[in-house]
């Protein structure tokens, strides 16, 4: 079992991740952010969710920030242009499908 909401140890970095699990056909990635921390545009090859767990930030998606906050979801279909900012120490969960 996981803590999604423990405290977590950037050890000096701008951000961590850790997979969760590989199971039944999802992959869950866990990310922590340090305030001011961005992942520029992308795009994954699979649907993907991302949830805010904790903290705030931003959310690119149609070429356009959004503000999120703790308990924000976005589901995105394959191929979908989007990034991620965070505006204060915040953590995501990403679950991809595969």
């Amino acid at each position: 079992m996981t803590n999604l909401l423990a405290e977590p140890d950037l050890g000096g970095k701008s951000m961590v991740s850790r997979t969760l699990s590989t199971e039944a056909g999802l992959r869950l990635v866990l990310f922590h952010f340090a305030p001011g921390h961005e992942l520029a545009a992308h795009r994954a090859p699979v649907a993907i969710s991302i949830q805010i767990i904790a903290g705030t930030g931003e959310l690119l998606r149609g070429g356009e920030w959004t503000p999120v906050a703790a308990g924000s979801l976005l589901v995105l279909p394959p191929s979908e242009e989007h990034g991620v900012r965070a505006t204060s120490a915040m953590t995501m969960l990403l679950t991809m499908a595969r």
